[in-house]
């Protein structure tokens, strides 16, 4: 029998704490967490056991219905976590490039190429699609900010499209955690 190498053995270990360090923020922004996914993971099984017995099948049944109830569980878990972890940062200077360098898949992200005093800040993000320029900020001071960053990307690239967008809840604007789509 082979041994794990200390390496995996530290990487399953470090992923456990991981696991609940989100628990726990998770927790703090939403103190029902621990019963609706349990209640999902109960349910989930619970109904795929019941149809094995009702069609005579009841093992193979209960082994498809733990392993379903359990993704279910890291499902609802983790778009709670994903919820909860958006809700701290809304409002936060620098949240939307927070978003935008985990977006990854082709995209190239950089981080307040404008900025003013008062902490309104243009993130720019790279990709097939062209470039996206990410404002938050006062609406009001984040509009020239951004005509002036479109101005300087159509002097060095006039025939790539520029997507510009405002991050808010304002009208007008996109929230923070539809700036990932």
């Amino acid at each position: 029998m082979a041994r794990k190498s200390n390496a995996e053995t530290a990487a399953n270990t470090g992923r456990l704490k991981q696991i609940a360090l989100t628990y726990k923020m998770t927790r703090k922004a939403d103190p029902k967490v621990g019963l609706i996914v349990a209640g999902v993971g109960i349910v989930t099984f619970g109904v795929l056991l019941a149809i094995g017995f009702l069609i005579g099948h009841e093992l193979y049944l209960g082994i498809l219905g733990f392993l379903v109830a359990f993704l279910a569980m890291a499902i609802v878990f983790g778009r709670r976590a994903e919820r909860a972890a958006f809700g701290q940062m809304e409002g936060q200077p620098g949240a939307a490039a927070a978003v935008l360098d985990n977006v990854g898949r082709g995209w190239t992200t950089t981080p307040a190429v404008a900025m003013t005093r008062q902490q309104d800040i243009v993130h720019r993000a790279v990709g097939k699609a062209g470039v996206v320029l990410i404002a938050e900020g006062n609406p009001n001071r984040v509009k020239p900010l951004l005509a002036n960053e479109k101005k300087k990307l159509a002097r060095i690239m006039p025939d790539v499209p520029v997507h510009d967008f405002i991050v808010g809840t304002g009208e007008g604007e996109v929230p923070l955690k539809k700036v990932r789509t």
